[in-house]
């Protein structure tokens, strides 16, 4: 069937709306562009052909939906790419649709899950087409499992959990969208029994390039079902997660904040954390070292028992070293999470990230280079301003829960673990800075990773969650040379065109 158009200025476009089409789209040779100009127009084209399959699922600037939309991303930097349209899909087989006209006009897009990502143009695009997936956001439960699209937010999966006292395996702050997430990896305050988010996924309904919607696990498409834990989003487009759930009812948590002397304290209590967590895994801790105002420097440890156990000795060798606070308090998931929804708005972050083997001396040094980059001006310049780097333990269960579970495209061994990720982040709302503080990140995880090396406690893991655009093409080289052709052999199998390579936004490529 033809429908026909006139756009722009009366050029007259007809387009097919029939399956044959969108399942022959991906042989279809894609347009080629001259100029910047030529690629905006076809890509307004796209938009207005899409909008005349889809009513009501594209917007414009200045379009109400089109303001909103910009508004839910967590970070600066994102909201302010400014997409020729965006497209709102309200069911899986709207996608088709919106991947064939994609691949017919060669047009750049990027996909929005939560919107939560660090790096500009993950999941927004300037001149191009942003794919929002935020009405893709049931949240069902189903036996021992729940069913949650890609759009969702943690904080709406574990409202709807809390209520039956369970729980699943996913992010510590409730603002974070469910597909990014997983399709990183996601560590989560579960890890340390259950592994990687992404472990947890039963299987996932994902849109391909050529338009054929297939369901993917153990058994069906296993070897896109591994590249996708793990793997990122650049093998299609996901709109359904079937999730392990788990019983749960409140947690124990427990904030403890610490002065600069107490740092080499905590440095030595996190390495035999991490090595013996086998003591009791339904522990987790997130320690922090934050560079703020007025204290300049202070520690702070976040410690989670998923089983509530007040007597863990895990908890206690923390509270044993001298602090200036310490508070516990049950909750239950969804509260929990809600803690973590701070920040974003109107400021800028840039975070970057390595791994290192677990050793508080190493630890001790990256405090050393950390603290020598920071320059105390920059509290007077920005009240905005804040850097903090955090420590997550990667413990050997952590990573044996993963091959237990059928593996990932992670390229972890359990002879890794025990090891710790480190990651820093700094916050400012002066955009005019945004070189410097990122040069300032940079410079930390060059020399921290060279101090490593030097020690000979490197690791080539980089997470791709808290990767910056400057480290992408670490990411998947630190997954290994095994996993690296998985993904590579199962991009030519689902997108023998590259079209995600090519077009999706974003610098995490493989």
């Amino acid at each position: 069937m033809l429908s026909c158009s006139i756009l722009l200025a009366g050029l007259f476009f007809c387009f097919e709306s029939s399956a044959a089409a969108l399942g022959a789209a991906a042989v279809q040779k894609p347009l080629q562009y001259s100029t910047t100009e030529s690629r905006d127009r076809y890509t307004w084209l796209a938009c207005r052909v899409i909008e005349g399959h889809l009513p009501g699922a594209v917007s414009y600037p200045g379009d109400l939906d089109y303001t909103d939309q910009q508004k839910h991303y967590w970070l600066k930097q994102q909201a302010l790419l400014h997409p020729i349209c965006r497209v709102s899909p309200t069911v899986a087989e709207d996608i088709p649709i919106i991947l064939k006209e994609i691949s017919v006009f060669n047009v750049p897009f990027a996909i929005k899950s939560g919107g939560h990502s660090f790096v500009s143009n993950v999941s927004n695009i300037d001149r191009g087409l942003t794919i929002d997936l935020d009405k893709l956001d049931s949240v069902e439960i189903h036996g021992k499992a729940v069913i949650v699209g890609p759009g969702a937010r943690w904080r709406q999966v574990y409202k709807v959990l809390d209520g039956f006292d369970l729980s699943v395996v996913g992010a510590r702050a409730g603002n974070v969208g469910v597909g990014g997430y997983l399709l990183g990896g996601g560590n989560s305050w579960f890890s340390g029994r259950a592994g990687w988010a992404c472990d947890s996924i039963e299987s996932l309904e994902i849109v391909l390039v050529n338009g054929s919607i297939i369901e993917v696990d153990k058994y069906h498409h296993p070897d896109l079902y591994k590249a996708l834990k793990g793997g990122g989003g650049n093998l299609g487009i996901i709109t359904r997660f079937v999730l392990k759930v788990h019983k749960q009812q409140e947690v124990l948590t427990s904030n403890i904040e610490f002065e600069e002397e107490a740092i080499g304290d905590i440095f030595q209590t996190l390495e035999d954390f991490d090595e013996h967590a086998a003591e009791d895994p339904d522990v987790a801790v997130l320690p922090a070292v934050v560079f703020t105002a007025p204290e300049n420097f202070y520690a702070s440890i976040m410690v989670v028992q998923t089983k509530d156990n007040k007597k863990s000795p895990l908890l206690k060798r923390f509270q044993s070293i001298p602090h200036i606070y310490s508070r516990s308090k049950r909750v239950r998931m969804g509260t929990l999470t809600s803690w973590g929804e701070e920040g974003g708005g109107p400021y800028t972050e840039y975070k970057a990230t390595l791994t290192i083997k677990n050793n508080a001396t190493l630890l001790g040094e990256c405090f050393k280079i950390f603290k020598s980059l920071m320059d105390p001006s920059e509290l007077l310049k920005d009240i905005a301003y804040r850097t903090a780097i955090t420590v997550q333990p990667l413990t050997t269960q952590h990573l044996i829960a993963g091959r237990e579970a059928g593996g990932n495209i992670l390229g972890f061994s359990d002879k890794d673990g025990p090891l710790q990720f480190i990651s820093i982040e700094t916050r400012f709302s002066n955009t005019s800075r945004f070189a410097h503080h990122a040069h300032t990140t940079d410079a930390f995880i060059s020399q921290c990773d060279a101090k490593a090396v030097a020690m000979n406690l490197s690791h080539p893991f980089v997470y791709l969650n808290y990767a910056s655009e400057k480290q992408a093409q670490d990411v998947y080289r630190g997954y290994g040379n095994e996993s690296l052709e998985l993904l590579r052999s199962v991009r030519e199998k689902y997108d023998p065109q590259n079209v995600f390579g090519r077009l999706k936004a974003g610098p995490f490529k493989f």
